[in-house]
């Protein structure tokens, strides 16, 4: 019986050591932010979404995390528009990740580069699910906002 026990409590320990990765670890593994699930810690997310607009304040992050979807019908190129300012710690970046997993950096911002104005940009979707995530390293706090025409967004 006690081996039986020792057996489960290290089992139950290796399960929940794989768990709890390094979290910095995903920013540049483009294999783990293509996955469809997000793996992320946050803090302090202020986070608003009306219609078509997404905005984040005082948000700390490491990790990824959804932001958008879209299934276009056919290839086709939109425009979104974005701001994406870092004031503290880290780094932070928006990724495009095309229905065949591919993952394109949209834009990538470090500490304390702040913006206070929109920035538009022109995507070029394939036919199928496209996602925009957003990807934190080192716990950055973080402004966002984000208005598309097309898709879901969430936070």
């Amino acid at each position: 019986m006690k081996r039986i026990i020792a057996v489960f409590i290290l089992c139950l320990t290796m399960i929940l050591a794989s768990g709890c990765g390094d979290l910095n670890a995903i920013y540049d593994d483009n294999t783990v932010i293509a996955q469809t699930g997000d793996s992320s810690t946050t803090k302090g997310a202020g986070s608003t979404i009306l219609g078509r607009d997404l905005s984040v304040t005082s948000a700390t992050m490491t990790g990824s995390r959804t932001l958008w979807r879209y299934t276009a019908d056919s290839d086709v190129d939109i425009t979104f528009s974005y701001l994406l300012s870092v004031t503290e710690g880290g780094k932070a970046k928006l990724v495009l990740i095309t229905p065949d997993n591919e993952v394109i950096v949209l834009v990538e911002n470090t500490d304390n580069n702040t913006y206070n104005e929109m920035q538009s940009q022109t995507i070029s979707l394939k036919k199928g699910l496209n996602r925009i995530k957003i990807v934190g390293y080192d716990a950055p706090r973080f402004e966002l906002k984000l208005s598309f025409d097309v898709g879901k967004l969430s936070w």
